[in-house]
């Protein structure tokens, strides 16, 4: 248990790992060795939101990052709307498939190296860390 963790906090982060899991397991399924898999990010407001069209939304919100846009600045711009618990940013990155989630508890990445296998790409074994790679949304509320 992170020792600056409360108890009620550990519940919370061990729910939003569990999900986390959940998640990069999606992604490994859903990676493409032909077209890799697009930059999606998800958040976990903390209060209900109004989306563009005016409905409100009290679930897990997804973004697929626009190709004009960098995964950092709409993250940036997902989170000042949401003001959310936990994010998760899905994306392939210096040949790793990696599925980074961030939250006020604490940060935990999983990587899948993609690996040329003959003539075609295949993900390798998983690896899992924890606060070591971080967007810093919640540390540094700036894009830049």
């Amino acid at each position: 248990m992170n020792e600056t963790r409360t108890g009620s906090e550990e519940v919370v982060w061990r729910n939003l790992v569990r999900q986390g899991e959940a998640i990069a397991n999606q992604a490994k399924k859903r990676w493409n060795s032909s077209t890799g898999i697009h930059p999606i990010i998800l958040a976990w407001p903390s209060e209900t939101i109004t989306a563009d069209d005016g409905k409100e939304i009290d679930g897990i919100v997804a973004l697929s990052v626009p190709n004009h846009v960098t995964v950092r600045r709409a993250l940036f711009d997902l989170a000042q709307r949401t003001y959310p618990i936990a994010v998760v940013v899905v994306q392939v990155v210096d040949n790793f498939l990696t599925v980074i989630l961030e939250s006020h508890y604490g940060t935990r990445s999983w990587k899948f190296r993609i690996e040329r296998r003959g003539d075609v790409l295949g993900l390798g074994g998983e690896e899992v860390k924890d606060d070591e790679v971080v967007f810093g949304v919640f540390r540094h509320p700036s894009p830049t």
